[in-house]
């Protein structure tokens, strides 16, 4: 996403980098009013696309908010200190993935760390006592919604049409890989392994069980879009609607959309 096409800097020096910087393609006008008087950013103002008015009204209803100046660098820097390497940079700074998983870290200076949300779904578990922090994911298996190892439950994966479950020639085998699953072993990755097939073939059954046949009373939203991403969305709309069957407490949800990138244009 283009940040700032969705939320523009208002009535302070940005606005005017941002005016200078986009030309014509500068939103002016329109624009949808957000309040940032009593945060620390350098904007006291800003102002959201005007395509975004369900957000807008989620962010004033006190339903949503917007996490500004996040990027993948460890430290700011200008052009000429970057030329000059005065100061540190993440490892691969201009590669879509690497940047793509730090920025979904949000600790640039460590490959390793886990994913931001995890991180706070860890804290959460922890302060509660319990495990009471769920993760889906409705697009792959993101870098954001992973924990501390060996801690962390890895977030259920499901696709934009439901609940992702093996293909039939692999179900055949099901009952086989939990049998198998059910001897420990003496080597920790095996029994990692054997953890989180078991794991994964359990949830697989809850969530096909809860939200398989759940149906959404308003889904013409998402069924008239006819994108991919809708579809993901109609995917959280379930899980949260079978929250109760869930025992859901505390949840995130990742869904994405692609094809940003401008290589081929000229």
């Amino acid at each position: 996403m283009d940040s700032y096409s969705a939320l523009v800097p208002m009535n302070c020096y940005l606005n005017q980098q941002y005016v200078s910087v986009r030309g014509d393609i500068a939103i002016k006008s329109g624009l949808l009013p957000i309040d940032a008087s009593t945060s620390d950013q350098p904007c006291d103002d800003f102002g959201l696309h005007p395509s975004l008015s369900n957000i807008h009204s989620l962010y004033n209803d006190g339903d949503a908010s917007f996490i500004a100046n996040v990027g993948p660098l460890i430290k700011t820097m200008d052009k000429y200190e970057f030329e000059a390497g005065s100061k540190p940079q993440p490892m691969a700074l201009f590669a879509h993935n690497t940047q793509t998983q730090i920025t979904q870290t949000v600790f640039a200076q460590d490959a390793s760390a886990g994913g931001v949300l995890g991180r706070i779904g860890d804290s959460i578990n922890n302060r509660e006592g319990s495990d009471v922090f769920d993760a889906y994911s409705i697009s792959g298996t993101p870098k954001v919604l992973e924990g501390a190892p060996s801690v962390s439950k890895p977030a259920d994966v499901l696709s934009g049409s439901g609940v992702a479950d093996f293909i039939p020639k692999a179900g055949t085998f099901e009952a086989n890989i939990e049998a198998l699953s059910e001897n420990v072993v003496t080597s920790i990755y095996g029994e990692t392994f054997s953890v989180s097939m078991t794991n994964a073939i359990y949830r697989t059954r809850l969530l096909d069980e809860v939200i398989g046949n759940v149906t959404l009373d308003e889904d013409s939203c998402f069924t008239n879009a006819g994108t991919d991403l809708a579809d993901q969305f109609e995917q959280v709309a379930r899980i949260i609607k079978s929250r109760d069957g869930l025992q859901a407490k505390r949840d995130a949800f990742y869904v994405s959309i692609g094809g940003f990138d401008t290589h081929s244009d000229n």
